[in-house]
């Protein structure tokens, strides 16, 4: 099941500076976060735990001995304050009788957790079902990769080295005579809950944008020449992006940037959501919590 953007560590962003650097290890959100971590730390002490658990399966139990960072053992965070409630009100009626109307207060509690930490001991990877509000392009959403082959980050693979091609050289001092264009796409994506920016590239930057990067990049090569119907291609393509609902798995990061500390967040795969299935999924949720039968 995903979680909301504004359940997700991380995620509880509403408006941000969108920037767009022309490499993907440049690639950040600067500007989304703070929030997040404010209301936490004002929180904190009130109605937010952080708990160690021992994770078997799908369940957790809670565990007094505090994991280490790194480790696959869990970690819980609970909210539960008092002034998270709401209030509803209904009737029952049927052939002959109708209560009258009345109302119920409800206290509104959760429960958030991973199995994985990262090493800075943070939840770094989430599952969010969100659609493509924005993809700022004032800048080339691509550039020209590496295509030399380098070590991969497992033992034994090797990948593309994926740098900046610039005069024939990528900054790793790679020669690369025929550069290949990759997208480097900065995103917002949004639920009905919160926002937040982050950054795709490659396949999955591919699959989001429903256009090859290099047919994009011909595109604005046309438009700069003063192609005028490449130019409205191009526009066209950027408005067929605002797109959804996607299912995203995002990885978050906070790194140093200029001597403060920014959170980097990008898509490490997608897929489109099937609502009917998904619909279905939460039927069958209903039914299980009642008790009655699953469908078919």
């Amino acid at each position: 099941m995903s979680l909301r953007l504004g359940s997700a560590y991380s995620a509880a962003r509403s408006a941000c500076t969108c920037c767009s650097d022309l490499e993907e290890d440049d690639v950040s959100d600067e500007a989304c976060g703070g929030a997040a971590a404010r209301q936490l730390r004002r929180n904190d002490g009130g109605g937010l735990q952080l708990v160690p658990t021992a994770c078997s399966g799908t369940s957790c139990s809670s565990n007094s001995s505090a994991a280490p960072v790194g480790s696959s053992a869990a970690r819980e965070l609970g909210v539960a304050l008092p002034d998270i409630q709401f209030s509803a009100a209904h009737f029952v009626a049927f052939r002959g009788f109708r209560e009258r109307l009345h109302g119920h207060n409800y206290s509104v509690s959760i429960r958030l957790g991973s199995e994985q930490l990262g090493a800075d001991g943070y939840v770094n990877r989430h599952q969010v079902s969100a659609y493509v509000v924005a993809v700022p392009h004032e800048r080339p959403p691509f550039y020209e990769a590496c295509t030399m082959e380098v070590p991969g980050f497992n033992e034994g693979q090797t990948r593309c080295c994926n740098k900046k091609v610039v005069d024939g050289r990528c900054s790793g001092g790679h020669s690369c005579p025929q550069p290949a264009v990759r997208y480097n796409l900065f995103l917002k994506v949004a639920d009905a809950f919160s926002s937040v920016c982050c950054g795709a590239f490659g396949d999955q930057a591919e699959q989001l944008a429903g256009i090859p990067a290099a047919r994009l990049a011909q595109l604005y090569g046309n438009m700069q020449c003063g192609d005028i119907e490449a130019g409205r291609a191009y526009e066209a393509a950027f408005r067929k992006m605002i797109s959804g609902p996607w299912s995203l798995s995002l990885k978050c990061r906070k790194e140093a940037w200029e001597g403060r500390e920014r959170t980097k967040i990008s898509v490490e795969s997608c897929s489109s959501v099937d609502l009917v299935k998904d619909a279905y999924a939460m039927a069958d949720a209903v039914r299980q919590a009642i008790g009655a039968p699953r469908s078919v």
